[in-house]
């Protein structure tokens, strides 16, 4: 009688990947990332403009607790070199400033480059406003 072993070829274990699913694995990776992205930028660049409203507001209550007369004496020490001394504002993305009188002051933070992009600013050259009367623009920044 011949004896004939049968191996188990079957049950081999396989180890690693193929190249397809390495490919299919970087594709739906890739296809996230090109989702998410969009996305991330936008939050990164509302965030810095809420940022700069807020620290526009810290100004207005600084500029209005100094008051003792005149609104420019008032604002005279709050902003130095284009930086506020207590904002948390980046510096690279927006530039603050304050035009004050005796009797009305305004106070403005424009965006440098990467701010530009900012859906709520009508064109490159908007610049975010906050008056004494309370009056803010671009209005659809400041909802």
């Amino acid at each position: 009688m011949i004896r004939i072993k049968k191996c188990n070829n079957n049950n081999l274990s396989m180890k690693g990947m193929t190249l397809i699913e390495l490919l299919i694995a970087v594709i739906i990776v890739g296809i996230l990332g090109a989702i998410a992205y969009p996305s991330y930028t936008s939050h990164v660049i509302k965030a810095h403009r809420v940022t700069a409203l807020a620290d526009m507001t810290k100004i207005q209550l600084e500029i209005e607790t100094l008051y003792s007369g005149s609104y420019a004496s008032a604002a005279a020490n709050i902003i130095s070199g284009g930086t506020c001394l207590f904002c948390a504002t980046d510096t690279r993305r927006y530039t603050l400033a304050i035009s004050a009188s005796s009797t009305t002051y305004s106070i403005q933070a424009e965006p440098l480059s990467p701010q530009t992009k900012d859906n709520c600013l009508d064109s490159n050259t908007d610049i975010l406003e906050l008056h004494h009367s309370g009056m803010s623009q671009p209005e659809a920044c400041w909802r």
